[in-house]
């Protein structure tokens, strides 16, 4: 949920059909530094949300993500908004 907030605040185009994984393609075509942690994210999502178990890896620490991809959905976020500032 919180990948797809940050995808429509930095105008990711998603569509309400797309899986969680062309969501996090779209996402990792914006930001390429942060296509590792957006595709494990987006692993371990599809993993609790779908698979039978609803589990995702044991050992997978989602904080650990965050702090990699925080600081790079931040910087687009700020270019953007400067961006759309400079037109007006």
């Amino acid at each position: 949920g919180r990948l797809s907030r940050w995808a429509q605040w930095i105008g990711v185009d998603t569509k309400s059909v797309d899986t969680p994984y062309e969501r996090a393609e779209r996402l990792s075509q914006t930001l390429p530094d942060g296509r590792s942690p957006i595709r494990n994210l987006t692993h371990q999502y599809v993993l609790r949300r779908f698979s039978p178990e609803h589990r995702g890896d044991e050992v997978f620490d989602p904080r650990s993500e965050w702090e990699l991809l925080r600081p790079l959905l931040l910087k687009e976020t700020v270019r953007r908004q400067l961006r759309r500032l400079r037109r007006r």
